[in-house]
């Protein structure tokens, strides 16, 4: 490893230590999950935006990851996208639970390795941890 990869592995670490820098990474999180939540819908911003009776920008602020949401937020746009919500706790480097979306990957998955004839079952999560 060169001195630039190990000063730029340095400072991730150091990154990661920080929990303003952590907060930030689940607030990104969150509003990414959001935008493939509302994928999968079918649904637009702009539906969205109507069924809630919100000013398009709000949309736009909570999908961005910008701010702090608050747990009537999510209900309602998790209600308005017809999911629900639940918040698991876990230790700091389990996995998380998969999407619904995610779930629905893997099942495929599977059924695809089955059908390929090799006799082994192969899981895959999509996303990141």
């Amino acid at each position: 490893m060169t001195n630039t990869q190990e000063n730029l592995a340095d400072l991730w670490d150091q990154a990661f230590q920080d929990q303003d820098f952590q907060f930030e990474i689940k607030a990104q999180d969150i509003g990414m999950t959001l935008a493939r939540a509302l994928a999968e819908s079918g649904k637009s911003k702009a539906d969205l935006a109507r069924d809630l009776n919100w000013k398009p920008s709000r949309i736009s602020r909570v999908f961005s990851g910008e701010g702090n949401l608050t747990l009537r937020t999510l209900f309602k746009v998790t209600s308005a996208l017809g999911l629900d919500f639940d918040v698991i706790l876990r230790k700091t480097h389990q996995p998380r639970a998969a999407q619904p979306w995610e779930l629905h990957q893997m099942h495929e998955d599977m059924h695809h390795d089955k059908r390929s004839g090799n006799g082994s079952c192969r899981l895959s999560l999509r996303g990141h941890p």
